[in-house]
């Protein structure tokens, strides 16, 4: 084990200073989303956090744990000579959880870069701090459905050091996470399943399929909330699937749509100006469910 002497990025210092002195165990931090990782994209993530964390240039993207999902995480052990563990996560027919794949090991208490969390209602990563007198904490890092903070879920010994600069005062929409609309017919009668997600930072991302495993086209883009108007506009670009694997072109789409949701697990979107979702659909208004899982 490396001594806890060796010498840190001040801004790392300063924060498992305030971790410990905070009474905490370990500080998290949400980053962002990426639809794919690498070092490139993910320096390009950060980029904007540099100011207030400079220590998140140093990490190595090859040493993060990574599971299905787009939701980048930093985990910060208060204790320099921690012992951190990342392992899958999941809930079993039974409504209990399971520890899965072992995805990181290290007793040198290093900050560790996480990407999962494929649903926005259950985490799929589990991190486990252990100091060196042997307190021992385990958390799964997720977003809050209400307000699109870093929810802790009532777990003691997190200290949260995510910027929220992205944030709007009032807060996320409550149509932000994960939504599918299954077999959705156009006017030949063909059936498509079609998956939207609108993530923390204001991204989204857009895919359709009417085969298993085989998406003709996937879009991301921004959303931008008219919350007065009670309306979205999605900007959004071609950005792979099948039909860009053959040689399609990138196009962009871009329309404003009416947003209801007669209750918090139904999402209708209506066409009012602009172009349709792009699935090859001749219809205006999708209705969607919320995804579990």
């Amino acid at each position: 084990m490396e001594s806890s002497s060796r010498a840190e990025d001040p801004s790392l210092a300063r924060l498992r200073e305030q971790t410990k002195t905070t009474g905490n165990l370990m500080a998290v931090a949400f980053l962002g989303t990426l639809s794919e990782g690498g070092q490139e994209a993910y320096d390009e993530l950060v980029a904007p956090l540099l100011e207030s964390s400079p220590f998140l240039a140093d990490l190595d993207w090859e040493k993060a744990a990574i599971a299905s999902g787009m939701e980048v995480y930093c985990v910060v052990p208060g204790d320099p000579d921690s012992h951190v563990t990342v392992t899958e996560w999941s809930i079993d027919e039974n409504g209990e959880g399971k520890a899965g794949e072992k995805l990181y090991d290290s007793d040198n208490g290093e900050p560790v870069l996480l990407m999962g969390n494929v649903s926005d209602i259950m985490p799929n990563l589990m991190v486990t701090v252990t100091t060196t007198d042997g307190e021992e904490l385990t958390y799964a890092p997720c977003l809050s459905l209400k307000d699109g903070m870093l929810d802790r879920g009532g777990t003691e010994g997190v200290y949260d050091f995510t910027v929220y600069f992205d944030l709007p005062p009032e807060g996320i929409p409550d149509y932000f996470g994960d939504w599918a609309a299954f077999d959705v017919s156009d006017h030949d009668g063909r059936e498509y399943n079609c998956c939207l997600t609108f993530a923390h930072d204001g991204s989204v991302d857009y895919f359709y399929y009417d085969e298993p495993d085989v998406i003709p086209e996937r879009f991301t883009g921004t959303a931008v909330n008219n919350e007065d108007e009670g309306t979205v506009s999605l900007d959004l670009t071609l950005t792979g699937g099948r039909y860009m694997e053959e040689g399609a072109p990138e196009y962009s789409s871009w329309g404003t749509y009416r947003v209801e949701m007669p209750d918090g697990d139904t999402l209708i979107l209506t066409l009012l100006d602009g172009d349709r979702l792009p699935y090859g659909l001749d219809i205006e208004s999708v209705r969607y469910g919320r995804t579990v899982g």
